[in-house]
């Protein structure tokens, strides 16, 4: 995390990746390579990644993931899976996330 604090993002996923491998129960390490991957420009290997914890994951961390998924969405300019993972979203009461999707979809 200090290299991504740092913005060596390239070092810091290497690093990640490297982490989650040796403690593979730890979900922040499932998650924080794609936020890395996505800081990187490398918006494929985030969404790739998000799309993963999305769908296999029960942790807080499916929040942060579902949230930066979104981003990936709107990197690519996809705005059709953009609207539908922000709606997504708003409809999980609970989700930490719940009130940015609604000023993002005002913005579309």
């Amino acid at each position: 995390m200090e290299l991504y604090d740092r913005k060596k993002y390239e070092e810091a996923i290497v690093q990640l990746k490297l982490a989650a491998t040796e403690d593979s129960d730890n979900a922040s390490l499932k998650c924080y390579p794609g936020i890395a991957y996505l800081a990187a420009g490398h918006a494929q290997e985030a969404k790739t990644t998000f799309d993963a914890i999305v769908k296999n994951d029960h942790s807080l961390f499916k929040e942060v993931a579902e949230w930066n998924l979104a981003m990936t969405y709107l990197k690519f300019n996809d705005e059709a899976s953009l609207k539908k993972t922000l709606e997504g979203i708003i409809q999980q009461n609970d989700h930490q996330c719940h009130e940015q999707p609604k000023d993002l979809l005002k913005r579309l």
